[in-house]
């Protein structure tokens, strides 16, 4: 995980660990993923003291104390890194506060080194990821860059491209590249209308959505006509109910569609209607300029955190995100247990009816086996 050599600090100070995690990784239910630290501590003379501070992307972790009875050995501390703030890209932050005669004195200075063999313990975990998911789109290029030479996509672009168009499929290709450290070599291009020939390939769209390829529109949160942008409605089994957060989704997504200015743009992600378990991620804008805006945050890699859901609206500058109702689907495996227990996460408001049932069913069974017992005990009297 670390470089050649060891990472030091030199009284007090800081330094980060940079590491990146597969965008589909499932912790299942843990809520905590081990990282062992083995750190060294060197010249600490007699009164040293100090202490260890753990930052995971911005976010405080834990403190771990520090003396000088450590001096020139080699120590080893489990720390539990939160998996709700572990990212494809992530920070450990390491900061060594020292305190200590020989610093006020102008003696030897303390030295603190983070040793190579630390390591994050990823083991036993499957890899299992539940889409559409913008975010890890934005974070990691995920499912397109699951192979690095993106020999799995086909980039769709309209016969009448626009030169705005096409600097935003080229700025994609580099921020793939940036994330997998590979050209986009064996990436296909196609026009609308052969989007169904690349049924086993991830779609990447850029425009013309709807030339030759309505199944394309149909399938997605939202399209653009010539009134402006649109939520395509797709009410479910239980959008009648008031507190349903799809429906709060889709209410603050209509909130900005009125708004003023109207948004000129979007991102949005959803099952590919042609081929199984592949993806489609769609750029569409009224007017070129606004390719060049959402061109920005990918080529300079800004605000790409505000792209979530499996919609991003493009509103003076700013994107805002919502999860739409959609075609759920998956990609990987877990283990039944830990589908279960997932699937009782995201489900919890079914557990009391789930209960009522079966109490139900088992009252139903039990009051059945009385009366054949009570009719057996009754016939044996006779």
């Amino acid at each position: 995980m670390l470089s050649s050599e060891d990472l030091r600090v030199y009284g007090s100070g800081s330094l980060n660990l940079y590491f990146r995690l597969p965008p589909d990784v499932s912790f299942g239910s843990r809520t905590l993923a081990p990282f062992r630290l083995n750190y060294e501590l060197a010249r600490w003379t007699s009164g040293t003291r100090g202490e260890m501070r753990i930052r995971l992307n911005g976010e405080y972790v834990t403190t771990r104390p520090l003396s000088a009875a450590s001096d020139q050995e080699k120590h080893s501390t489990t720390i539990g890194l939160p998996v709700d703030h572990l990212f494809a890209g992530n920070t450990l932050t390491i900061e060594f506060s020292v305190e200590g005669p020989q610093l006020a004195g102008g003696r030897s200075t303390p030295e603190q080194a983070v040793l190579r063999d630390s390591s994050l313990d990823l083991s036993a975990l499957a890899h299992y990821v539940e889409m559409p998911r913008l975010d890890l789109f934005a974070n990691s290029g995920f499912p397109f860059t699951k192979f690095a030479d993106l020999s799995e996509t086909a980039v769709i672009l309209p016969h009448d491209v626009s030169t705005q168009q096409v600097s935003l499929y080229l700025a994609l290709l580099g921020f793939f590249g940036a994330r997998t450290g590979y050209p986009a070599l064996r990436v296909s291009v196609l026009y609308p209308e052969q989007a169904a020939a690349a049924a086993n390939k991830h779609l990447l769209i850029v425009g013309g959505a709807d030339e030759g390829a309505a199944p394309l529109t149909d399938s997605s949160p939202a399209r653009v006509d010539q009134s402006g942008i649109r939520i395509s409605s797709r009410p479910g089994f239980f959008s009648f109910l008031p507190l349903r957060k799809s429906a709060d989704q889709n209410r603050l997504a209509a909130d900005v569609l009125t708004a003023d200015p109207a948004p000129g743009g979007f991102i949005s992600e959803f099952a590919s209607p042609f081929g199984r378990d592949t993806t489609v991620v769609s750029f569409q804008a009224r007017n070129p300029s606004q390719y060049s805006e959402l061109e920005h945050f990918f080529a300079e890699n800004t605000h790409l955190a505000d792209i979530q859901g499996n919609l991003s609206l493009l509103q003076d500058g700013q994107l805002h995100s919502f999860t739409l109702k959609a075609q759920a689907y998956s990609y990987g495996n877990l283990r039944w247990d830990e589908r279960w227990r997932t699937w009782a996460k995201e489900h919890y408001w079914a557990m009391p009816l789930l209960l009522l049932l079966a109490v139900v069913l088992l009252g139903s069974q039990l009051n059945r086996w009385l009366e054949v017992r009570a009719r057996i005990r009754l016939e044996s009297h006779c």
